[in-house]
């Protein structure tokens, strides 16, 4: 008999094949969260990470802080080249989860780079070109830049 045959025989306790289902979807979930917002692609079955997920939600932790874990890590390091490397089950899931899980979510050392760059207006002066040319009018362009030309000129 293999290992299978012996946790889901007719002997086994009534609930256990169903916690193994549950617990496989669960899996599944946290480590879809984690590909998602890391922009990774683990597997939610591989034994290391089922162990380390088994680990924390028997200390008593539940599925929620896993998420939130993923969200402090992934705010911290995902931007950061150095740290990034870093999202993985076995860093996040392993034995500093209580301290990832009460870290105040913070942005990397330099901020998040993608969110200065989505705020930072852009010191390119044709960065907006394809806004400001389907903006205007053709004759509008023409005055715009007549103008622009007479003051260039006049100096």
């Amino acid at each position: 008999m293999n290992k299978t045959n012996l946790t889901n025989n007719i002997y086994s306790p009534p609930g256990q094949k169903e916690d193994k289902t549950n617990d496989k979807e669960t899996h599944k979930r946290i480590i879809d969260y984690l590909n998602e917002k890391a922009e990774k692609s683990f597997k939610s079955t591989t034994k290391k990470t089922t162990s380390l997920i088994d680990s924390r939600l028997t200390e008593g932790f539940i599925e929620e802080d896993f998420y939130k874990v993923i969200d402090n890590k992934v705010l911290a390091w995902l931007e950061d080249a150095k740290m990034s490397v870093y999202l993985r089950p076995e860093t996040l899931f392993g034995n500093k989860f209580e301290a990832y899980l009460n870290e105040v979510p913070r942005m990397a050392k330099n901020g998040n780079e993608k969110v200065k760059r989505d705020k930072e207006v852009s010191r390119n002066r044709f960065a907006n070109f394809e806004q400001t040319f389907t903006k205007y009018s053709n004759k509008e362009l023409d005055e715009i830049i007549k103008k622009s030309q007479k003051v260039k000129f006049e100096k």
